[in-house]
């Protein structure tokens, strides 16, 4: 049977993009929901979902606007983590795992925006996910908020603007800030949504969204769909495991 992804949105204008695609491609099954629409996650769907992608969005994740939604998501994030089933969160889905492990708001002192040369750490070179990927190519930024790194965690990418970049927890729990997933399309209609509001971002911020190499979005697809491939490996070893083994399989999360 194909592996049922559940994918947690916030917006419909940031899909799981790139990523999303290569799931499907791969055999893969994604069942969407957008909590800020007031869908909700059955305890079945729960059950029967292998693994996790938490996608991008337009609010903070600690704004006490959205608190329900959130709180859901964390409490998602932290069954899927107890139940040794990958996640792989995007963004404001990377910030969402670290505060369901207790960490507090981090500002990022200012937008980031574009593509930005970021580096895997040692720990990264080693990790299932990203080693034998480097150089990494520049990656898509679009972020003023960042996170603190949960008890234990290993950071895994690092940039020079925003040292956070990516990290796992555990065996098969990640959070990147970049955005791996998007293509010219999509960040195009975030620079048009921007322009029509007074949202407060710096011009600059739009046009790096509208303005970014063609070249660097192809570099980061085939980045994107290598992260995937293995994530999903990740997720079908995992799902093995839980096969053969429950009581192992949840024991090796730590």
């Amino acid at each position: 049977m194909p592996e049922q992804i559940l994918v947690l949105q916030y917006s419909d204008k940031a899909p799981a993009g790139v990523i999303g695609e290569e799931l499907i491609r791969l055999g893969a099954d994604l069942n969407t929901k957008n909590l800020l629409c007031g869908d909700i996650v059955s305890k079945q769907e729960l059950s029967q979902s292998q693994g996790l992608l938490v996608l991008g969005g337009p609010i903070s994740a600690f704004d006490p606007a959205f608190e329900i939604p959130l709180r859901l998501t964390t409490e998602v994030v932290s069954y899927f983590h107890q139940q040794s089933r990958p996640v792989f969160g995007i963004c404001l889905g990377a910030q969402l795992l670290a505060r369901a492990f207790e960490q507090p708001y981090r500002a990022n002192n200012g937008w980031e925006t574009g593509f930005t040369q970021l580096h895997l750490t040692e720990k990264g070179k080693q990790d299932a996910l990203l080693s034998g990927l480097e150089p990494l190519p520049k990656l898509f930024e679009f972020h003023q908020d960042s996170f603190y790194l949960p008890d234990g965690a290993e950071l895994l990418i690092q940039g020079d603007e925003c040292t956070n970049q990516g990290f796992r927890l555990g065996s098969c729990s990640y959070g990147f800030q970049f955005h791996p997933e998007v293509t010219a399309t999509v960040t195009q209609g975030w620079a048009s949504l921007l322009a029509a509001k007074d949202t407060g971002i710096e011009q600059e911020a739009i046009d790096k969204l509208l303005n970014s190499d063609t070249a660097d979005f192809a570099a980061q697809k085939h980045f994107a769909q290598r992260l995937a491939q293995r994530w999903l490996t990740l997720v079908r070893r995992s799902q093995s495991l839980h096969q053969k083994n429950p009581v192992v399989a949840a024991a090796s999360q730590g």
